[in-house]
C-alpha cells in the first residue's frame, strides 16, 4: 500500500484530494501567488469571472486552453442561459402550483364522477396519480 506525506493512501490509478472550497475562495483572496497547481485548477474550474479566471489559471497550459474554449463558448449564439438559483426556484414554485391546480380540476371533476381516463387526458396527470386522489 503507498501512501503519500499526509498518509492519504494511494495507488496507481487515482489520488483523492479533499479541499474545502469556501478555504480555497478565502485563500486565493488572501494569498492568491501561494495557490499550489490542483488549487488553481480547482479554482478555475468555480471561478465565474473570466479576468479572475486568466490570472489565476491563465499560466497553465491546459488551463489556458480551458478558459479559452469557455469564452469562446460563451459567445456563440447556441449558449444557453446560465443556471440561476433563483430562477429555477421560482420555475420550481410554478411547476408545483401547476400541479396543484391540476390536482384540484382533477378533484372536482373526479366529484362530478367523470371516467378516471378522461380526467387523466384532461389534467396531463397519470392514471395512477388520478386512482391515488380518488382514494383519498
Amino acid at each position: 500500500m503507498l501512501r503519500n506525506e499526509e498518509g492519504i493512501v494511494l495507488d496507481d490509478h487515482k489520488i483523492i484530494v479533499n479541499i474545502y472550497i469556501p478555504n480555497l475562495r478565502r485563500k486565493c483572496y488572501n494569498e492568491e501567488e501561494r495557490l499550489e497547481e490542483i488549487e488553481k485548477y480547482l479554482f478555475v474550474l468555480i471561478e465565474k469571472n473570466i479576468e479572475k479566471a486568466k490570472r489565476i489559471g491563465g499560466n497553465i497550459g491546459i488551463m489556458e486552453e480551458y478558459i479559452e474554449e469557455i469564452v469562446e463558448a460563451s459567445e456563440t449564439e447556441e449558449w444557453g442561459e446560465a443556471y440561476n438559483k433563483e430562477e429555477a426556484l421560482i420555475d420550481y414554485g410554478e411547476q408545483k402550483g401547476e400541479q396543484k391546480k391540476q390536482l384540484e380540476i382533477a378533484y372536482n371533476l373526479l366529484k362530478m364522477k367523470m371516467p378516471i381516463e378522461q380526467i387523466s387526458e384532461a389534467t396531463s396527470l397519470s392514471i395512477e396519480e388520478v386512482e391515488h386522489l380518488k382514494e383519498t
